[in-house]
């Protein structure tokens, strides 16, 4: 029914075979309307029934508030239980990982609705494993009635628990001999994520993943995607952020560059899309504040990459959508055909480099983007989609993001990107699954590997309890050469790395401080 903007009287005189109402015997006026398959907005306006007083006390009075909830953590999962109310159609689960007063708060999500329930099962998130551990998670549960009228108050159900959580991928820094035997992958023309650090941890998305666009593909054969990400500072090539992908695809269209298409409308083709603000975000869950893209101290900017050209050439594109209009200058990538163990075509993985130090100036002026270095742990506004064509334009775009709010705008929206860790080469994680790294049964300082080494290697510690730590490195004459860790943290496996590039060979002691427990243990640097 396509009716526009009508006048429509409800009344006897009307031949739609109308009863004129006996007012009252009337408890509920409503009316229904059937689209057909169709959608659209329906407005309402200058909406009369009559002379008589009518009553809609009923629709608008809030129901009971919820009673005190119950929180228990386990198996990194919150599970939330609250006694049932008389007269409550459904209740509303709220969550921030800050202390609230009300729903309405900026840092406060809302989970979503719960009806015919009173219990709840929420997986909250952090940033990185190194802060997944002991987190306080901050829930309320509020009630609706019948005509989803809301009780906000939460003075009952506000309610905390602490415990381990999941944490998302993140974005880590690598030393320069990482950094380059991936670079020589690229520059021999090698599509491969071999010298990755094992203890990368890829963004994953699946038909289960948020759609920006199009529908969900039907599996993951039809669509699917891993990307890992790298960033290393050279004192001479300056900061380059690194990255792998592998698409799973059954059917591939490109959007040629060389064929005249441009790189602008790559997201009507298979293709990787990137957003990322330069700029540090203090909330992880908020993320950037921006609305719209920005220039200038706080920068943002959108990525798109795929193939150049066809045929066996591998060569790529990069191209940048706010900063350049154009291919990102100094930017490499690299687009080949991922295969199964029996070589099948299953779809294609991409590997490329952006030089960040070329992203400044510019008629914005946009800022040097400062990414951390060593034990330093920063938020940036960061996400990765992936395009799908089957041969008939873009089917599909699948979005990493844990944001509720992430819409088909995010490109242009940076307030619907997810707050993403960048660490420091000197913050290392264990290979060991998240449950097995948060568990520590006594304090423990691991003999590094490699040892001896050249010019890096790991350290490993264990902290049974929440602790402040310094873990320092001594030479042969007793003197601090290096701090590698100083300050509180969380209990569980812990694992820095000591780089040792500006050290002379020889042997070198490291010792840990935490709490009570003293220990330390030898290590020899060969050059």
């Amino acid at each position: 029914m396509a009716l526009g903007v009508q006048e429509l009287v409800f009344g006897i005189e009307q031949t739609l075979n109308w009863k004129e109402w006996e007012w009252d015997a009337v408890e509920m006026v409503g009316f229904h309307f059937d689209w057909d398959g169709a959608s659209g907005p329906v407005y309402v306006d200058n909406l009369y029934i009559g002379d008589e007083t009518t009553d809609i006390s009923i629709a608008t009075a809030a129901p009971a508030e919820v009673g005190a909830v119950s929180i228990a953590n386990a198996n990194q999962e919150n599970t939330l239980t609250w006694p049932a109310g008389d007269g409550v159609a459904g209740y509303q689960v709220y969550y921030s990982d800050k202390p609230f007063t009300s729903v309405s708060d900026a840092n406060v999500l809302n989970l979503g609705r719960v009806a015919g329930a009173s219990t709840f099962k929420h997986s909250p998130l952090a940033p990185h494993p190194s802060v997944a551990t002991g987190v306080e998670s901050y829930y309320a549960v509020t009630s609706l009635s019948d005509f989803g009228t809301e009780n906000q108050s939460i003075a009952s159900s506000y309610k905390s628990v602490t415990g381990n959580v999941k944490s998302t991928p993140w974005i880590q820094e690598v030393d320069e001999e990482t950094a380059f035997s991936i670079l020589d992958n690229l520059d021999a023309g090698v599509v491969s994520n071999s010298n990755f650090p094992d203890f990368i941890k890829p963004f994953i998305v699946t038909p289960n993943s948020k759609v920006t666009a199009g529908s969900a593909s039907a599996d993951e054969a039809d669509l699917s995607a891993k990307v890992w990400i790298v960033y290393f500072e050279g004192i001479e090539t300056g900061t380059y952020i690194i990255f792998y992908a592998e698409v799973t695809d059954e059917k591939r269209q490109f959007n040629l560059y060389d064929n005249g298409l441009g790189a602008n409308g790559a997201w009507d083709y298979d293709s990787i899309e990137l957003g990322f603000g330069g700029y540090q975000v203090e909330s992880f869950l908020n993320g950037s504040s921006h609305e719209v893209a920005m220039r200038g101290a706080e920068p943002d900017y959108q990525f798109r990459m795929g193939k150049h050209s066809d045929g066996n050439n591998l060569e790529g594109f990069v191209y940048e959508n706010f900063r350049f209009a154009a291919i990102a200058p100094d930017a490499q990538c690299l687009v080949d055909s991922l295969k199964d163990g029996s070589e099948n075509v299953i779809g294609y993985k991409l590997i490329g480099a952006l030089n960040v130090n070329a992203l400044q100036g510019g008629e914005g002026q946009d800022v040097l983007v400062d990414l951390p270095n060593d034990l330093e742990l920063k938020l940036y506004p960061f996400t990765f989609a992936v395009n799908d064509n089957d041969g008939a334009g873009r089917e599909s775009q699948m979005n990493w993001s844990y944001k509720p709010n992430t819409s088909d705008g995010w490109w242009n929206a940076p307030d619907e990107q997810p707050s993403v860790a960048f660490a420091g080469k000197g913050i290392v994680v264990s290979n060991e699954s998240e449950e097995q790294s948060q568990l520590a049964a006594s304090f423990e300082l691991s003999q590094n590997y490699p040892n001896p080494f050249n010019p890096s290697t790991k350290i490993d510690f264990s902290l049974p309890s929440q602790s402040n730590v310094t873990l320092e490195v001594f030479n042969v004459l007793g003197q601090k050469v290096a701090t590698l860790a100083n300050g509180v943290m969380s209990s569980g496996k812990h694992s820095v790395n000591f780089d040792a590039t500006s050290f002379a060979s020889g042997m070198y002691l490291y010792k840990i401080t935490a709490g009570s427990f003293v220990s330390s243990k030898k290590m020899m640097l060969i050059k």
